[in-house]
């Protein structure tokens, strides 16, 4: 069958891999038919993602088939759904204590181990979502929508207050459709112009309910401040928006050290959280805000790319110049 594989530092291509195996018992076979491509797909092209080793089947915002299952499930074949990509142990004290996404033995799909980007393969039919009346694009936006609104949920934004957003890439993004209802005021601060105008221009002010968009984070202050950047020069500067008593939370993240000036952090009292992946609530949560049309992801995507063309792709979609917010890849026409 056919796999995009990362086999080296900015090395993609289509290639031949084995079928899987037979799916193990209180598993799924399923057939991959959109994959979105996010940012840590991009870090781990570009070598700046901490966890992926090479050679590496990327691929974890999934819209699956299912084909078929090993043991008794509501699920049968033909049935549709998007996937948690976060394979935990069940057993750990941190999975005990239901924090199933911070693992102390994680494995994520298109990660730790082989993801999506291929024609089949098996998952837990635990790790299955119902989204009944979306898109599979939409199915395939589930899991970093899922990212941003745990990350909020850490954050625990309260009615009235300000929240700064650092960044609009997928992330920022899923993060401020995350805080929609909670009754705060939002601003999103980013560098990028063709980002700017994508949140101004393709989304306008009926989707960005009043939020305000900046073109930096100069003199702004927030009792909440989400940093979805990875970049260290602004995780390192993220306190100085922090106001006295505010939570700082770090949703993107980098493969090195980060510098937080003791002084200022201390003197406001500022909580420094991180956010880490999703859990099963989260999905529950955004399946539902999308089916309600409360989130729409719709604008967010690119037009489909065919495996055969994302080799080519790539050095696009890392330019955020070239508008690109969200690539998705036709998988069932792999062939």
């Amino acid at each position: 069958m056919k796999a995009l594989q990362l086999s080296a530092l900015r090395t993609i291509a289509l290639v031949d891999v084995p079928e899987p195996a037979a799916p193990p018992p209180g598993h799924a076979l399923v057939r991959t038919l959109r994959v979105g491509v996010c940012g840590s797909d991009l870090h781990a092209y570009n070598g700046r993602q901490m966890f992926v080793e090479y050679p590496r089947i990327l691929g974890h915002e999934l819209a699956v088939e299912v084909l078929a299952v090993n043991g008794e499930s509501e699920w049968k074949p033909g049935s549709i759904g998007c996937v948690n990509p976060f394979l935990s142990c069940g057993e750990c004290p941190t999975c005990r204590a239901g924090r199933t996404n911070c693992c102390s033995r994680l494995r994520t799909l298109g990660v730790h181990i082989d993801g999506g980007m291929c024609e089949r393969f098996s998952l837990p039919v635990a790790k299955l979502h119902r989204g009944e009346g979306l898109t599979l694009e939409q199915l395939a936006t589930v899991e970093p929508l899922c990212i941003g609104h745990h990350a909020v949920r850490r954050g625990a934004p309260q009615p009235g207050e300000r929240v700064l957003v650092i960044g609009a890439g997928p992330i920022g993004l899923a993060a401020f459709e995350g805080l929609r209802g909670s009754g705060v005021h939002v601003t999103i601060a980013e560098r990028s112009p063709a980002r700017r105008r994508f949140l101004t221009g393709t989304l306008g002010e009926g989707r960005l309910g009043g939020a305000r968009v900046a073109e930096s984070t100069e003199g702004l202050l927030a009792e909440l401040v989400i940093d979805a950047t990875g970049s260290p020069a602004a995780m390192s500067a993220a306190p100085n928006h922090v106001a006295h008593g505010g939570r700082l939370v770090f949703v993107g993240h980098h493969p090195g050290d980060i510098s937080l000036h003791n002084p200022l952090l201390h003197a406001r009292e500022v909580t420094v959280l991180f956010s880490r992946n999703a859990n099963e609530s989260d999905f529950g949560w955004v399946i539902s805000r999308l089916q309600q049309g409360v989130i729409d992801s719709t604008p967010w995507f690119a037009p489909l790319t065919l495996p055969a063309n994302v080799a080519a792709e790539f050095p696009v979609w890392l330019d955020p110049e070239q508008g690109v917010v969200k690539p998705v890849i036709d998988f069932s026409q792999a062939g």
